[in-house]
């Protein structure tokens, strides 16, 4: 080896980020490399290595490249790491100094405001090639010659290690500011001079926290160990130089082994398929791993190498090239240099690692790429990091608590300090206490109530958070309404990120997607178009009736009438132009259809069903049966689709006439452009199927355009040279192919058109209509035409008859369109003021301009209408529509989509809502919650997510309320003892506290309370308002549990120390202060957790049993601790005492009395005088439930009397809560257009 893997990685690493930072910031062009002397230049398409010793960049606007690097490798540079080489600057790559080159560069005079494009891919060596490329000759694979340069196969997702796990996760733990403040706390209590309580105290709840967070975490990651294992282990059988199998290990293969794969194997690498055992070096791959699609996809291995016999691939002599790995899953350009030629390589031949091979016995491969830099790696990226309103409203009233908590102990700082200067010092018989400075007591006693009152913030909120938002998750998951198999937990909800379980419940705006979304993604050929003749009923034969009529064979097409010609064109088209699979059904044995596209299959199930039969398909061309004949036309290039062209095309040879031909299919707004209209006829046919698709999309039917060209063999040879030129770049290869497609796909002749229908899931139209009603803001966002959209949103009821529509268009003839976009944002507005019902409706090109130029008005229009269609909207403008609303509006927003192409959108919101669609599975891996159908939104909402926000608050109110209840005693307490620090509570009173005594209560109610049935939540969308905007969690409602909280605690000191003030025991002793603290913590804890009961909207057997088991807790817990005498004689015997003294039974009945009843009084009030629509809603439960229990067969239906007394609570609501939804008189439908 010339070099190691440590040193060429490291300089790797350092020229890729140099050479980001050069081209993205200087505009420096990459024109050459120099390695021992040896020249480069990359404008000849020739590659440097990563060891390359040094590159050499040009300014913007340098003249001869070639001659300057000449120049420049003759000068005798400096070891800096950045010198001047004639007109080109000079980077020696082997200096990791990033900072240096650029302060360098910029010294050298480059212009930061230029830009250029840079040289990326890199040299991928097969087996045995080493050192700078110095000839033109071949490279040379030899199998079984490891190679270091790359990395290995080895897969690693955990997050720790066996030996880093302790530190690693600690320190993780210790960045939430929470955790280091009470690490601080722990600190102040080791000090003996400072801390009031035992290290116990503050050490065992920290403890606690880290080691469930640990445990947690530490599951977790074993879980993804043990995948990683297994997958790490599985072994391969690599091609020897002797032409041997070796198995292997899946982590130990390295980039360059041949690979021999068997049916069903897993790939475990990105590899170069080479030879298969299909005819024409076809395999049959299936990528459901990676992008969730169940389809076979079809790759194909070179045909220079496929005819390889094992002997021959063993010793093959030859190098790839290809680009720098990336994560683009379809997208691979390479070439292979093979016998002196240089052959192109792109994704048809790139297999990727977690796909598997299906339907094809065996395949030979080479890695390319390895471990990290697979694409499937490269696509592991972790979510972006979401966090719920209210936890960032948690986080600042904590934050209010512990400001707070300073000023209360600086007061009692401060107090000390005076007290100790004014009345302490001259009390000479205390001695030692009595000539302490009084600064110094004041600085101890600040210490000290820090740590007695760090309590006040409740330290096990944030743990007890996390486990109730797991179990939330869990429920949701395991809810079989959300299942369209009861019995198949996979059809239900998968919960992926529960930190915004609450989230859910203050959403204000929702975008969907609509192909696979609201539809079925189940395309069925509806009509068709052809030579300007609708078709109605094709699927039933009737083109197949038309050609048995004419008696048309293959060899008569010449021959035929022109609407049978046309007839059979369109239906060539639709059964080779695609890029469909045929396999066979498992079931019935018979071949089926598979494509990643739902529409192409239909397409080609409506050309058999014509008597034009796809069998298959190789490089050779396809194999169809045509009205009983067998025809194998030759395919001479097939032209994929891309969203920039909107069209797929295939150029075959006739086998009866032998002449060339195009078949092309696409979007009409792109195909009809490329349609010659050089005869009226012409002119004619395309006028009219014009006029029949705008028909098509008006009945909600999807379509695309077919037409055809003819090809003379000289600009056939003349294009496909081109084509193969383009296809065979490494720089910008994507961009000359569509530029040479644009060349071959104009003036053709137009075939006719199709109309696919796609039918809407089940419920679409009602859950839309639930969440309008709801509040909530509903925008669909497609791809399809104008018209196809409006129709399909009146049939999901997002638009309706009464609603005026404002629609904006870009006009046909205009100079400047963005002054009419302008003009008709400011008329949507201007003329439809006080309007409350209206829906808008926006294409794609007016988009462009809305969002770049007029947001504002946008913004304004579409905030005044309660639905907006965008239609002909690209998947980059789905995601700038999400972020501007979110980011200028402030409401929470949910994106929900089926597809790749809506990836963005749903990663963009707050929220992520990812269904598992026919088109694969990429938006539900992108997601944060991933059903199956539509439908389930509104129960995620409405029920789910509106139970969590309830709950959440709940828990949160209650963990505040009881440690300021419990722990602001020591406050009160402070003016009795002269802020000494002394403890009112024993410290194991302390300690568990929150561990033992008053840990269930909030966790269940987390969990388990609901504030209304959940048949309530999805019947009534009024109630869904009740949370929307959140009121139920702000700094007022903290502060009612607060108030009440210091109130609480003020009545359990004032109440048990004057009920025990100089009271004289049984046995003729008086009363203490560890009788004082036990009488105190007994009758805060009761208080405490009556008032957490009353927090509890339904009470359940589970509640019960943990309240109960809670105060259980304490009372054996007390009694444990006056039952020992050794290092415990403090509380020794003292519950015993306590028991026997009727004045402790009356302070917990007064303390109960002066604490309970005030809140139920005001309680009571409350609902009585002013009832929040919530109020009377539970209220009409209770009726609804004592109706049905008293009468078995009720004459009047109690959900009638139910309904009843909602619908009178929403009448009187109405006119306070403006959120309410209200009805309003219809308008009539008016449209804004040009």
């Amino acid at each position: 080896m010339s070099h190691n893997h440590t040193d060429v990685a490291r300089r790797r690493r350092v020229l890729k980020i140099f050479l980001t930072v050069a081209d993205q910031i200087f505009g420096l062009s990459i024109v050459g490399a120099s390695s021992e002397h040896h020249l480069v230049n990359t404008t000849d398409s020739q590659p440097f290595r990563a060891s390359a010793s040094c590159v050499f960049l040009a300014p913007p606007g340098c003249g001869s490249v070639p001659g300057e690097l000449k120049k420049a490798c003759t000068l005798d540079h400096t070891n800096r790491t950045v010198t001047r080489a004639g007109r080109l600057i000079r980077i020696a790559t082997a200096q990791p100094m990033v900072s240096a080159v650029t302060s360098s560069v910029l010294r050298a005079g480059v212009d930061r405001e230029s830009s250029a494009v840079m040289w990326t891919h890199f040299h991928i060596r097969l087996r045995g090639y080493e050192g700078p490329t110095k000839t033109a000759e071949p490279s040379y694979i030899r199998i079984n010659v490891m190679d270091y340069s790359f990395p290995n196969n080895s897969i690693v997702t955990t997050k720790y290690t066996f030996y880093n796990f302790l530190p690693k996760n600690l320190f993780e733990q210790f960045r939430r500011l929470t955790n280091l403040y009470f690490l601080l706390i722990v600190i102040i209590t080791l000090i003996p001079s400072l801390t009031p309580l035992t290290p116990t105290t503050s050490i065992t709840p920290l403890v606690f926290v880290l080691v469930v967070t640990a445990l947690r975490e530490g599951y977790e990651d074993w879980r993804r160990w043990q995948d990683d294992r297994k997958a790490n282990t599985r072994l391969y059988s690599i091609l020897s130089s002797d032409g041997s199998l070796v198995s292997t290990r899946s982590d130990h293969l390295r980039v360059g082994d041949m690979l021999f794969l068997s049916k069903g194997d897993l790939f475990p690498a990105d590899l170069v398929a080479l030879a298969t055992a299909l005819d024409d070096g076809v395999c049959y791959v299936e990528t459901s791993q990676l992008d969730g699609e169940t389809n076979l996809k079809v790759f194909k291995a070179l045909k220079e190498t496929t005819e390889l016999e094992r002997e021959e691939l063993s010793n093959l002599q030859c190098a790839i090239e290809c680009e720098e790995p990336h994560a683009g899953l379809y997208t691979f350009h390479g070439r292979l240099k093979k016998d002196g030629k240089t052959i192109s390589l792109d994704s048809k031949q790139l297999l990727l690692r977690g796909a598997s091979l299906r339907n094809t016995p065996w395949v030979y491969a080479v890695v390319v790429y390895n471990g990290e830099d697979t694409k499937l790696s490269l696509n592991q990226k972790a979510p972006p990091s979401k966090f719920s309103s209210v936890e960032r409203r948690m986080n600042r009233i904590v934050l209010a608590i512990f400001i707070f908590q300073i000023i209360c102990v600086l007061i009692m700082g401060l107090l000390a300090g005076i007290f100790q200067t004014v009345t302490i010092n001259d009390m000479d018989y205390l001695g030692p206490v009595a000539a302490e400075n009084g600064a110094i007591v004041g600085i101890k006693t600040f210490f000290s109530y820090i740590v007695l009152l760090s309590f006040l913030i409740p330290q096990s909120l944030m743990v007890t958070l996390e486990l109730v938002k797991f179990g939330q998750a869990a429920f949701m998951n395991w809810d079989e309404k959300m299942r369209l198999d009861p019995e198949d937990g996979k059809t239900g909800l998968t919960v992926k990120t529960s930190n915004l379980n609450d989230e859910l419940a203050l959403v204000k705006y929702i975008f969907s997607d609509k192909t696979g979304t609201l539809t079925q993604n189940r395309m069925e050929f509806s009509h068709c178009s052809i030579n300007g003749e609708v078709y109605a009923n094709a699927m039933g034969g009737e083109l197949r009736k038309l050609l048995t009529d004419n008696h048309w064979t293959p060899k008569s097409q010449a021959q035929a009438p022109l609407q049978v010609q046309r007839v059979v064109d369109f239906l060539k088209i639709l059964s080779q132009c695609h890029a469909v699979v045929v396999d066979e059904d498992q079931s019935s044995g018979k071949p089926s259809f598979q494509s990643a596209s739902p529409d192409e299959v239909a397409l080609v199930e409506a050309a058999a069903a014509s008597g034009f039969v796809f069998k298959s398909s190789t490089s050779k061309g396809f194999f169809t049966t045509q009205m009983g004949t067998e025809v194998q036309d030759q395919l001479l290039c097939s032209i994929e689709f891309t969203s920039e062209r909107a069209s797929s095309s295939v150029i075959v040879r006739d086998a009866i006439t032998n002449k060339i031909y195009l078949y092309s299919k696409g979007a009409d707004s792109k195909m009809l452009k490329r349609i010659k209209t050089n005869t009226a006829e012409n002119q004619r046919i395309v006028d009219l199927v014009t006029k029949q698709i705008d028909q098509f999309s008006e009945m909600g039917l999807r379509t695309l355009v077919l037409a055809k060209r003819e090809l003379s063999e000289e600009i056939f040879q003349s294009w496909i040279a081109d084509y193969r030129d383009a296809s065979s770049s490494l720089i910008n290869r994507g961009a000359r192919i569509a530029a040479v497609c644009q060349q071959i796909e104009e003036e053709m002749e137009l075939i006719g058109c199709t109309a696919i229908e796609d039918k809407l899931q089940d419920e679409v139209p009602e859950t839309i209509e639930f969440l309008i009603q709801a509040g909530i803001k509903l925008w669909v966002i497609t791809g399809d035409k104008q018209q196809t959209a409006i129709n399909i949103g009146y049939s999901t009821r997002l638009l309706t008859a009464n609603q005026k529509k404002i629609i904006v268009n870009v006009p046909r003839e205009t100079d400047d369109p963005s002054d009419e976009i302008r003009v008709l944002l400011e008329r949507g507005i201007s003329d439809n003021q006080g309007n409350p019902d209206l829906g808008l409706i926006i294409d794609g090109e007016a988009l462009v301009f809305a969002l770049k130029d007029y947001p504002d008005l946008f913004l304004e229009l579409s905030g005044m209408c309660k639905s907006v269609v965008c239609c002909r909207a690209s998947p980059l403008q789905k995601a700038q529509i999400v972020r501007l609303v979110k980011n200028h509006k402030g409401d929470i927003t949910l994106s929900i989509g089926d597809g790749a192409n809506d990836v963005s959108m749903i990663q963009e919101a707050h929220i992520g809502v990812g269904i598992y669609g026919r088109e694969g599975t990429q938006a539900a891996r992108a997601s944060d919650y991933a059903m199956m159908q539509f439908k389930g939104l509104k129960r995620l909402i409405v029920v789910h997510g509106r139970y969590s926000f309830v709950r959440n608050v709940g828990c949160i109110h209650v963990s505040l309320y009881k440690n300021m209840a419990f722990f602001f005693v020591f406050f009160w307490f402070s003016f009795f003892s002269l802020y000494s620090s002394e403890t009112i509570y024993d410290d194991y009173i302390v300690t568990l506290f929150n561990i033992v005594f008053t840990s269930s209560p909030p966790f269940f109610i987390g969990i388990h309370d609901k504030d209304i049935p959940e048949e309530v939540a999805e019947e009534r969308p009024e109630v869904f308002v009740t949370v929307q905007d959140g009121q139920r969690f702000t700094v007022k409602t903290a502060l009612l549990w607060l108030l009440s909280a210091f109130y609480h605690s003020l009545v359990f000191f004032i109440v048990g120390w004057l009920a025990f003030d100089d009271i004289i025991n049984s046995d003729g002793k008086t009363s203490d202060l560890v009788l004082v603290g036990m009488t105190v913590s007994t009758s805060g804890v009761i208080v405490v957790l009556f008032k957490m009961g009353m927090g509890i909207n339904s009470w359940n057997p589970i509640n019960i049993l943990f309240h109960v088991l809670s105060l259980g807790g304490y009372l054996l817990a007390i009694t444990i601790l006056s039952a020992l005498h050794s290092g415990w004689g403090r509380n020794y015997y003292a519950f015993y005492t306590l028991v026997q003294t009727p004045i402790f039974y009356l302070t917990i009945v007064v303390t109960m009395a002066f604490c309970i009843v005030p809140d139920l009084s005001l309680q009571y009030i409350w609902r009585q005088y002013r009832p929040t629509l919530l109020d009377v809603i539970q209220e009409s439960d209770v009726v609804v439930s004592s109706v049905r229990k008293k009468t078995p067969k009720p004459k009047e239906s109690s959900i009638d009397l139910f309904l009843t007394r909602v619908d009178t609570a929403v009448s009187l609501s109405d006119t306070t809560n403006p959120n309410t939804p209200k009805k309003k008189k219809s308008t009539k439908p008016m449209a804004v257009e040009d």
